[in-house]
Parts: C-alpha cells; structure tokens; sequence
C-alpha cells in the first residue's frame, strides 16, 4: 500500500471514526478502509453501532456478533468485525466501573431498572464508547496489542456529534468517581490526533457538502476535535477530455434539444461540471486531506473492494 495514501494515513492510527451524511456510503466507505488496512497486513478490527449488522454482506463473510470474529477468515485473515450489542456494552461498561456483577446483573436484567438506565442522559453513548476504549487497549495472551487499527462505522453526523462530546459532559456531573476516571480517559483518546482520526465521507452535492462542513466546523469549534479525512464518494468520471468536450459542445448546440443523445451527453456534462464545482468548493472550505471514489454500479462486497483499491492510491 502506498504510505500516503488514505487508507495508509488511517491505518497508523488506533481509532478510525468513520460517519457523514445519511445516505452517502458511510458503511461502505468504512468497510472499504478496513478492508485496505487489513490487506496492507494490519490486524484490524471493524466495528458496527447501526440497528442492522451489514458486515457480513459488505466483506463476504459471516454475520458478525457482539464479539469480534474472523468473519471471512480465508480472504481477510487479519479482519475482524463485530456488531456491538448496547445492552451487553452497557453490562460491561458498568462492570468495569462499578465492579459489582451482581448489582450490574440486577441494573440491567431487571424491567424497571433497565428503564431507567435507558432513560438516563448519554448511557447508551457512554457504554459504547466504551467498548470503543476497550478494544483500543485490548492484549493478547502476550501483552501485545491485539488490534492495530479499530475502524468504527459510526452513526450519522448529527448522532456522532453527540456522542463524540458525551465524555466530555460526564466529567463535569461525575467528578471523582470510577465513571468520571473511564470519562476521562476516552476523552483523552478522541482528542489525541496521533491515535484518533474522524473521517467524513460525503457527496460532491449541496445538501452534503454544506453539511459535512458545518460537522466538520462543530467538531473544531465546539469539541475541540479535528477532523483532518474527507472521502468524497460517488464522484461521476469524466471520460472526456479538453478537445473532446469543445467538439461534444458543438454537437449539442447544433443537433438541438429535439435529440436524445444529445440531451443525454448535456446531463452528463453538467453533472460532471456541478460535482466539479462542489468539489472546489468543500476542499476550499475545508483543511483537510481528500480522496475521490468514483461512482459504479458495483454493490455489496464487489464495491467494497473496488473503494479499498481506490483509497489505497488516493
């Protein structure tokens, strides 16, 4: 893998935190940025938080669980993924911090308990985070780091933003306690830029260009959190060059509206010039580094595949 390219600039941190726009590709693009690091021979662990697990259809392997498995151990052998549970996450992080099984037993299994868990402020987010810290820090029998890089399919930006500035909010209610220690600690591990990175993927469109910039934005200015990773996906190839579109140019104008082809080529090369323009456009708005995925008709795993072979040259 080229050293510069995306997928190796995030694969030399510890945490990848993968979100954007609903609708742009996120789960794919995440996908695809484990499946680069885990073929540079990276052990990588993909992590989903979405209702439905999609791993198992975007990898080619089997469906994931609450603990990381192999999941397409004969082609990916150093890729494992795990689809987190929130109720079993909320179990561990309260384990881990209040150290009493039978008190978390009871706090969770328990129907009036449970809700009142499930309606406390920013729990869900907490223990998911969690989780995050933990398989960040996760040894082997060895007392090696089991993982290199955990990439995490994140929610949608309103929802990530959330959830990003939640360690932070804990420490100013819960000073001085097992739960305030472990909040600290995963704020220390977003915002250290050397083990964690955010990266945005969007649309060469309005609607998600405007709004991965004010994500972008919000993450500096309100959490003091870099975001310094923008892939931008589904960019329509241009096909044609310079002399090419002068000459396309003359035939629309001459062969009229009244003409399919035509009318056909005139969409084309409005398309290309609009995503141009938006891509000027949010490279000029954003510091940061960027890759273009082209757009294809490929799905599930075939285009995961073809984005991991995009990110590792981009």
């Amino acid at each position: 893998m080229n050293a510069q390219s995306m997928a190796g600039q995030l694969a030399t941190k510890r945490l990848v935190l993968v979100t954007g726009k609903g609708g742009v590709g996120k789960s794919t693009c995440a996908a695809a940025i484990a499946v680069a690091a885990a073929r540079a021979r990276k052990n990588v662990l993909y992590v989903e938080l979405g209702a439905r697990a999609l791993s198992g259809e975007l990898l080619g392997g089997a469906l994931p669980t609450h603990e990381p498995t192999l999941i397409a151990a004969d082609r990916l052998p150093t890729l494992w993924a795990c689809h987190l549970d929130e109720r079993r996450a909320l179990q561990e992080y309260l384990l881990e911090t209040l150290r009493l099984k039978s008190l978390v037993k009871l706090a969770t299994e328990n129907r009036v308990l449970a809700r009142l868990w499930q309606a406390a402020p920013s729990v869900d987010e907490m223990s998911v985070l969690n989780a995050l810290f933990r398989f960040e820090r996760e040894v082997t029998a060895k007392g090696h780091l089991k993982y290199d890089v955990v990439i995490v399919d994140m929610p949608s930006s309103g929802h990530a933003f959330s959830m990003l500035g939640v360690p932070r909010g804990a420490l100013a209610m819960i000073r001085g306690s097992a739960l305030a220690v472990r909040a600290n600690e995963i704020d220390v591990l977003l915002h250290d830029a050397t083990r964690t990175a955010v990266c945005i993927v969007t649309l060469p469109e309005e609607l998600p260009v405007n709004e991965s910039v004010q994500f972008a934005e919000r993450l500096k200015n309100e959490l003091e959190i870099s975001s310094a990773h923008v892939l931008i996906n589904a960019v329509a190839p241009d096909v044609f060059n310079a002399a090419e579109h002068a000459s396309l140019a003359e035939l629309v104008a001459r062969e009229g509206p009244e003409s399919r082809l035509m009318d056909a080529v005139r969409r084309r090369m409005s398309l290309v010039t609009l995503q141009a323009m938006r891509i000027r456009e949010l490279r000029a708005r954003l510091s940061a580094r960027f890759a273009e995925v082209a757009w294809t008709q490929m799905r599930g795993r075939g285009l995961v595949d073809t984005v991991a072979d995009a990110l590792s040259i981009a």
